[in-house]
């Protein structure tokens, strides 16, 4: 297979891009921008000046931002509009997920917040034995390993424990999932 650059963009930034619907997001010193993933020119650029916390996180027409400071912002993916802010107090530790109409985030402080990924409405909050890890989320379940070595199975829709493994040590990434199983490496 024969390789060849398609593009380069001048883009200073710190944390890694996202990419999907044929744009790239980055985020660079003052701003958000989204470029064209066939050519590299810029779709769309809006001010920013948050120090995120982790990567930005995206799915379908959502792009989610966690900053340090605890804030957490979704913006419409297409066009880069704030759609909602939610201050949770404690900055985010690992990239939110989204999935089954919520965002999940985990904090510094041993939770796990679930907003509703419409509104930005907190839906729940569940304390953990120690700092999640990522998340892997389906519309009914949220999979993620804590500092406190256990491996954790919540209902998406309550946060109530389903269960939890003791692994021995920390979960390392982000689970998967099969149509039986779900696989984490500790």
């Amino acid at each position: 297979i024969a390789r060849q650059k398609l593009w380069t963009a001048p883009i200073a930034t710190t944390v890694e891009p996202v990419a999907g619907d044929g744009l790239v997001y980055v985020v660079e010193a003052e701003s958000m921008t989204a470029l064209r993933s066939g050519n590299g020119d810029v779709a769309w650029r809006v001010p920013f000046n948050a120090m995120l916390a982790v990567p930005p996180a995206l799915s379908g027409e959502w792009l989610i931002t966690a900053a340090a400071s605890g804030e957490i912002t979704a913006r419409r993916a297409r066009d880069g509009v704030v759609v909602w802010q939610q201050p949770l107090g404690t900055a985010p530790n690992v990239q939110p997920a989204i999935a089954g109409g919520r965002v999940f985030v985990t904090t510094a402080d041993s939770f796990v917040h679930a907003l509703n990924r419409d509104t930005g409405a907190l839906l729940w909050k569940r304390p953990l034995g120690g700092p999640g890890n990522d998340i892997l989320a389906t519309a009914d379940r949220v999979f993620l390993g804590s500092r406190d070595r256990y491996f954790y199975c919540l209902n998406a829709m309550t946060g109530g424990v389903e269960w939890r493994w003791a692994t021995g040590a920390n979960v390392i990434g982000r689970p998967v999932i099969d149509e039986q199983s779900v696989y984490f490496v500790s």
